[in-house]
């Protein structure tokens, strides 16, 4: 919301309902509407091209396959002015390479409607030579 709050062009996309609801809501408290697309990344299609195309909080790590991936950037590198610029923050936790599906808890948390605790758990699997 900074962004469009500081009179930046922004639109956004993502493949959830739920997420791009929670978005327009977030961004009401602050008085902003932003421009909102319901697409996967790897079947973006916007009426728009863009002079930076930005991809947030290692989202484009939710791409587990390979050709997914490349249509995904494929896809970006269309929807870019000329000149423009793919931006893609991604995470690669060292401590994962060679370690085969060790489980260990992500993040925790309180449901506030019923008291329930939530514990998020992951397991990764990591080749450097597929890149993957």
């Amino acid at each position: 919301m900074p962004f469009l709050s500081d009179g930046l062009a922004v639109e956004g996309l993502d493949a959830s309902a739920e997420m791009l609801a929670i978005c327009r809501s977030k961004a009401a408290q602050v008085g902003v509407t932003p421009t909102l697309y319901q697409q996967p990344m790897q079947d973006v299609d916007l009426p728009t091209r863009y002079r930076t195309v930005f991809i947030p909080t290692c989202s484009f790590q939710i791409l587990a396959e390979r050709d997914e991936a490349f249509e995904a950037l494929r896809r970006f590198h269309r929807h870019l002015e000329p000149g423009g610029e793919l931006l893609i923050t991604l995470a690669v936790s060292w401590r994962d390479f060679g370690v085969e599906r060790q489980w260990r808890l992500r993040r925790s948390g309180v449901r506030p409607s019923d008291g329930a605790t939530i514990l998020i758990h992951e397991a990764t699997k990591s080749d450097r030579v597929e890149q993957v």
